[in-house]
């Protein structure tokens, strides 16, 4: 926040998540449009952001029990993106997903999506449709719409099938 409100010369938005945030970032580690890789594969990745981060962790460890070896990409901001970190992963694997917390339309899931057509790589969104959400607990919505680590590991094992 402290770049947004003291540096950036443009337009910024901050998204306040519910509840708490990836005890990953720290202020010294953000770089706007940098993209983190936190964990290497060479089967697929995960693109994430912000709170879904540890979510995706937690998902490619379960993955990785099975055998399947998933790269977890913090990208940190939506816009700009880091396209180059996206090609990158692109250029070495068949099927990517995306996870936010959000509706699947017009976020992380477009924009990698986008990144990865020009590779021929499928890009596969994982986040809320884009509908009424009800209201309801966190950890009760991410179960419901298949958020969870488990629900995300099992649906990356059946899509690389």
């Amino acid at each position: 926040m402290d770049y947004a409100a003291n540096e950036c010369s443009g337009p910024v938005a901050i998204r306040y998540p519910k509840g708490s945030v990836s005890s990953r970032e720290t202020a010294d580690a953000f770089a706007i449009s940098k993209a983190e890789i936190i964990k290497q594969g060479s089967d697929t990745a995960i693109f994430t952001c912000g709170k879904m981060t540890d979510v995706a962790i937690k998902a490619a460890s379960m993955l990785s029990e099975l055998g399947i070896c998933c790269s977890v990409v913090n990208l940190r901001t939506v816009k700009p993106i880091d396209e180059q970190c996206i090609q990158t992963i692109c250029q070495n694997v068949k099927t990517v997903f995306t996870l936010e917390d959000n509706i699947n339309i017009g976020g992380v899931g477009d924009t990698v999506t986008s990144v990865a057509n020009k590779y021929n790589v499928k890009c596969v969104k994982l986040g809320f449709p884009c509908q009424f959400i009800q209201h309801g607990k966190q950890d009760e919505l991410f179960d419901i719409y298949s958020l969870t680590s488990e629900k995300i590991s099992r649906i990356i094992k059946e899509e690389l099938k």
